[in-house]
């Protein structure tokens, strides 16, 4: 019989046992196989044991479980780790396992899609230079590649991809070599040297310009940033001669005041820059001197005219302010203040003395003034002829006893007594009293200027008040306005603006800004001048030419007709009787002054002054500005005014131009003719430029701040400001600097 064996391993408790399967071959025939089960202890056999350990894979950016698996491997067989679909392994997890255990163990996995985004900063110290945006896998790195120009810092770490936070890279310019080159005037290398620096850091040429004995030209810089550039030139110039000078100011022999000033050679200074207070440079003096020499100015000056403010105030206690008035006279003279008219009737003071006053400063002087006794006052009626022709009438009242007339007072501009007319008349019954008057001889002086104020010709024009004169202009020159002639009214001297007869404007003479160096400060000429446009290379706003500053209009005295109907006898005054003072007071002189008619309740009062016509002005024939005489002042124009019409209030409500003309004082504006110098400095911010302004409040042009400028009278203009008047139809904001009289 044959048999066959076949083992099997058989697990029973913890005990394997080997089970033989014997199959007999050789049976009797037709008789079924005979199967058998042999099981016996496997005697050295090793023992094997399946591991069945649990994991989990959890996502290592977001800790969620994706998910798990078992081992079931026997003990001491490696386990390949095999993550879910679409995730990998985090860096440091294993890939295979040998499981000796069943518990559970956590494997980090994270997606395959995932990917982050960094936003990366250069910062070169704490400037932005560039900005980019990153993105990667997860585990991830790229490194960090500077900027053109640029570089890291400090060998910086590469970039990992691990979240999506930003990152600052520190980086700092290339190192570059370039040539510098110091350029004179002429275009000129005066000296070359070649440097190296950082890209982007500043470079400061002012050692090389020092070490060759030159100076930075005016405007340009010393510094420069440092870019990919081979060259880099800085305008020079070379190192000026300085000369010293010694400004004595002296006046009448009496040396007052020296003052040492320091230049370079072709600079110029302003003499009237270091003038002792109160006084002016006399006509014989140039206001600008140049650097030349070393030497010394022997100047001579004069007192200069200054202005102070009087104010009249009742006797104490009560010490009411009556009035006020200003008066214009020359440093250091003694000067008689008349009360104003409106006062003197009722007000005088203690001490004639009292009005005497020193013009030694400009602080204001109080007068004190007691009330006079009340009088019962007489008419005087005044009725001017010329050569037996009737020109006008006025009717004036006054103090009985106290009042002496003075005739010459109450002539209209002009006008004179004639030779055998008495000049004075003591007031002590009402009266019609008949002036015979003459027309005074005058002499004008006619200086024809440029825009610029620079005097081209002059001429003296003679003849009686009140006549028309042709104007005799310089040869090639014409007056821009087409003004032939100008009536003369009394001596002085005026000036008329001309152009070349071409028709262009020759450019104005204007005075270079003051710099912030201790290089001296340029000034303007002494003559007028029209402030130029700021010459700095910056834009500035585009501004019109100014126009040139006109002429003072003539006025024009309307001629007179003789009256038509003879002269008839006014009727009497009746006047109440008056009682005699016991104790009478020896006659007093009062004043000057003008009454009013008692009709209208308006009073002319002596002012001579210019006014100026804000838009138009109409001009009347009487002081009620009631009967217009047809003709209209046009706008900007400046006249010669004479007395000023008050009402009964005391407000000022016209301008009497002479003879019989009359402006509203709401249609003109009175004009402070003082000259200074003025100096652009903004209160709030000094070294603004500011603009100028024509007297419809419209800027013309900027001017920069240190500059100065001539100002040739002050007016209040549209907007409620008070302006300095530069030439040209220009103005200034008084408060927008500083300014002293000339």
């Amino acid at each position: 019989m044959h048999e066959k064996r076949r083992y099997k391993l058989y697990k029973a408790g913890k005990r394997w046992l080997i089970a033989a399967l014997v199959i007999g071959l050789v049976a009797p025939l037709g008789a079924s196989p005979v199967v058998s089960t042999v099981y016996a202890e496997a005697a050295g056999v090793a023992r094997a044991v399946i591991i069945k350990k649990p994991l989990t894979f959890v996502d290592y950016f977001t800790g969620k479980t994706v998910g798990q698996a078992k081992t079931n491997t026997p003990s001491g067989s490696a386990y390949v780790v095999t993550p879910p679909s679409g995730y990998a392994l985090a860096p440091g997890e294993p890939e295979t396992l040998l499981p000796e255990d069943e518990t559970s163990q956590t494997i980090q996995v994270y997606s395959m899609a995932k990917t982050f985004s960094k936003w990366v900063t250069y910062k070169a110290g704490s400037k932005v230079v560039d900005t980019r945006k990153l993105t990667g896998a997860p585990f991830t790195e790229q490194n960090a590649l500077a900027p053109t120009h640029y570089e890291t810092v400090d060998d910086f770490p590469p970039i990992q991809f691990l979240n999506d936070d930003p990152v600052t890279v520190p980086v700092q310019g290339r190192f570059y070599s370039f040539k510098v080159q110091l350029v004179d005037a002429q275009g000129n290398v005066v000296n070359e040297t070649r440097h190296a620096g950082r890209y982007d850091s500043e470079f400061d040429a002012t050692t090389l310009i020092n070490a060759v004995g030159y100076h930075l030209a005016d405007g340009a810089k010393a510094t420069f940033m440092v870019k990919d550039e081979d060259t880099y030139q800085v305008a020079v110039l070379p190192v000026a001669t300085v000369y010293h000078r010694r400004l004595e100011y002296w006046y009448k022999g009496t040396l007052l005041a020296s003052h040492s000033i320091s230049g370079e050679a072709g600079t110029k200074y302003d003499r009237a820059e270091y003038l002792p207070e109160y006084h002016a440079l006399t006509d014989e003096n140039t206001q600008i001197g140049y650097f030349t020499n070393d030497g010394t100015d022997v100047i001579a000056v004069d007192r200069a005219v200054i202005t102070r403010k009087i104010r009249f105030v009742s006797m104490e206690p009560d010490s009411i302010v009556l009035g006020e008035k200003t008066i214009s006279r020359k440093y250091n003279t003694r000067v008689t203040v008349s009360v104003p008219s409106d006062l003197a009737w009722h007000y005088w003071p203690q001490n004639n003395d009292d009005l005497s006053v020193v013009m030694d400063g400009k602080d204001t002087v109080t007068i004190r003034l007691r009330p006079l006794p009340i009088a019962v006052l007489r008419t005087i009626v005044l009725r001017l002829y010329e050569n037996g022709v009737f020109l006008s009438e006025k009717v004036l009242t006054g103090v009985p006893n106290r009042t002496e007339m003075q005739f010459a007072w109450h002539l209209p501009a002009g006008m004179n007594l004639a030779q055998n007319q008495a000049p004075t008349l003591f007031v002590n019954e009402n009266r019609t009293i008949r002036l015979n008057v003459q027309r005074d001889v005058v002499d004008l002086r006619i200086r024809y200027v440029l825009a610029d104020g620079r005097k081209v010709g002059e001429d003296i024009l003679s003849g009686l008040a009140g006549e028309e004169r042709k104007l005799q202009l310089p040869a090639g020159y014409r007056l821009g306005n087409g003004q032939t002639s100008i009536v003369i009214l009394e001596d002085g001297e005026r000036s008329v603006i001309v152009e070349t007869d071409t028709g262009e404007k020759p450019e104005p003479e204007v005075p270079d800004p003051e710099p912030e160096t201790p290089a001296p400060d340029p000034d303007p000429d002494p003559e007028p001048e029209t402030p130029a446009p700021d010459p700095d290379p910056d834009p500035e706003p585009e501004v019109p030419d100014p126009e040139p500053e006109k002429p003072t209009p003539p006025i024009v005295t309307p001629p007179v007709t003789p009256d038509p109907e003879p002269e008839k006898p006014l009727p009497p005054i009746v006047t109440p009787p008056v009682t005699p003072d016991p104790d009478p007071e020896p006659p007093t002189i009062a004043p000057p002054v003008v009454l009013p008619p008692v009709e209208d309740g308006l009073t002319l009062r002596p002012a001579r002054q210019v006014v100026a016509v804000k838009q138009s002005a109409v001009l009347y024939k009487d002081k009620a500005t009631s009967q217009p005489t047809g003709r209209v002042l046009k706008r900007d124009t400046r006249w010669q005014a004479y007395r000023e019409v008050l009402d009964k209030a005391g407000q000022v409500v016209a301008y009497h131009l002479g003879g019989e003309q009359f402006v509203k004082a709401s249609e003109a504006v009175v004009v402070d003719m003082t000259r200074g110098v003025f100096t652009v400095r903004h209160p709030a911010k000094p070294k603004w430029a500011i603009a100028t302004w024509t007297t419809s409040v419209r800027p013309v042009q900027i001017i920069k701040a240190g500059s100065r400028w001539q100002t040739f009278g002050k007016q209040q203009l549209n907007d409620g400001h008070w302006y300095h008047d530069v030439g040209g139809g220009q103005y200034v904001r008084a408060e927008h600097g500083t300014w002293r009289m000339k």
